[in-house]
């Protein structure tokens, strides 16, 4: 007791001494001018999202395969992609100061040799010889392989053959294409991709050349349309592809955009159309996501949070009020961010995490969307939005990222057959449920919904979580 007592009293006299009240109104005024200063003309707040070198490289080997990586470009991204090797030299990490990761570092060395950077390099030697000692190529995952067999960088033999016929298969079955979430953007246009690389060049030239209205047709993607030869569910990923693109020419983020651009060039080198323009537009994209990260080194940006930063934030500034903090600057920033979140909402459904995807909304991004506007008690689009997320609720009680009732039972049969399947079940998350309830109990307090209709919503959200 005598111990406690001391330990007490010193931790007392340590926060007297370090002066608790002043550090805080201190840190509260740096970041309220960090935030001030960071409103983008549009409205919107979207902070650095930083990712590994693997993009860095995956861009240098897709510059060269479509012919559109200039020496000085090449020079600059590959100087960057040293600067972040690991200080034993041995191989790169997925975030800085993590353990040297297997996928990161061989995608990276991979990518590096494609373009002329050798495995007798005297600054990659250490990290090949690491990379051998983990599995090389065999080793890969799922995922990074998926990228760099379309570069031809690895075998295409070395992923699993997935029939193109599963593209067909109907939104009944329990492995249809649209639950898969985000990952379908990568997914599709690998199945379209390995499906096309079968054909000799040119062999669909005469079928196609001047006939393209099949690109703008209704997709059988996902439908009870099932069946059909690889050519055709080829065809169906090109056609997704291009209906997918955003209009800066770049899909959902770079690593989207590498995959579908190389199934383009396959489908150009079939005879399916010109896509050079596509490629181009696709290139300047990814190169527009390059920034400089706060440890100064160049990276390749995923994409980007605009949405989930400016509802974050719009929901910062709301709890300033009645504070010393809370001016008319403030204010309008947080009217002109809720303006310009209001124009990023996807009909009748949610928010995207970044403002150009139109395509895929998520149940997390509306959440903390509503949460934002639910502070200055705007009834829409927060409602439409609120019945979306409602009708999203599993009947475990929990909530998903994008796709309600997806069961994981079958992924886990699946990883027996295809061992090195990441696990993509979107299943109900314990994070989501969270921040959707708070969101709930929002809204009741400020009579937006009522109690009585919540109750058995939280009441199964609650036991999902517990």
């Amino acid at each position: 007791i005598l111990i406690k007592n001391l330990a007490a009293i010193v931790m007392a006299a340590l926060l007297v001494g370090f002066n608790f009240v002043e550090k805080l109104d201190q840190s509260i005024s740096n970041s309220v001018k960090y935030l001030k200063d960071r409103q983008q003309g549009q409205g919107y707040w979207a902070g650095a999202f930083v990712s590994d070198v693997s993009f860095d490289a995956l861009t240098l080997a897709l510059g060269k395969k479509l012919g559109l990586l200039s020496d000085d470009l090449k020079l600059e991204i590959f100087n960057s992609i040293i600067s972040r090797i690991d200080p034993s030299r041995e191989g790169w990490t997925t975030y800085i100061g993590g353990p040297i990761d297997r996928d990161v570092t061989g995608i990276t060395l991979l990518a590096l040799e494609s373009v002329g950077y050798s495995e007798g390099d005297s600054r990659l030697v250490k990290a090949w010889q690491w990379f051998r000692a983990n599995g090389h190529i065999k080793g890969l995952g799922w995922i990074a392989k998926s990228h760099l067999v379309p570069l031809g960088l690895v075998d295409k033999n070395s992923i699993p053959s997935i029939p193109a016929g599963i593209l067909g298969l109907p939104k009944i079955a329990p492995l249809q294409i649209e639950k898969l979430g985000h990952v379908k953007g990568i997914l599709i246009p690998v199945i379209g991709w390995r499906a096309l690389s079968e054909l000799k060049d040119d062999s669909l030239s005469e079928e196609f050349k001047s006939n393209e209205a099949w690109l703008h047709e209704n997709l059988s993607i996902g439908t009870f349309k099932v069946g059909g030869s690889a050519t055709f569910w080829a065809k169906q990923a090109v056609a997704n592809s291009l209906q997918e693109r955003n209009p800066s020419g770049t899909w959902y983020g770079v690593s989207f955009t590498i995959v579908n651009l190389l199934l383009l060039q396959e489908a150009q080198r079939v005879g399916l159309g010109d896509f050079r323009k596509q490629f181009q537009q696709g290139w300047q994209g990814i190169l527009n996501w390059r920034a400089v990260s706060n440890e100064g080194f160049s990276f390749q940006q995923i994409i980007s949070s605009n949405i989930w930063d400016t509802s974050n934030t719009i929901s910062a500034f709301h709890q300033l009020k009645n504070t010393k903090w809370y001016d008319s600057q403030i204010e309008e920033m947080a009217k002109s961010g809720t303006q310009w979140l209001k124009n990023q909402f996807v009909p009748n459904l949610g928010w995207s995490f970044d403002g150009s995807d139109k395509t895929l909304p998520d149940l997390d991004t509306t959440a903390a969307a509503i949460h934002s506007l639910a502070e200055n008690k705007e009834t829409e689009p927060t409602l439409t939005a609120l019945d979306w997320i409602l009708e999203n609720q599993n009947d475990d009680g929990g909530f998903p990222a994008w796709n309600k009732g997806v069961s994981k039972k079958l992924f886990q049969l699946m990883a027996k057959f295809y061992p090195d399947m990441p696990d993509i079940a979107d299943i109900s998350q314990t994070d989501v449920t969270s921040r959707i309830l708070v969101v709930l109990s929002t809204l009741e307090k400020q009579g937006v919904v009522s109690k009585q209709l919540l109750a058995p919503i939280r009441e199964r959200a609650c036991d999902f979580i517990l």
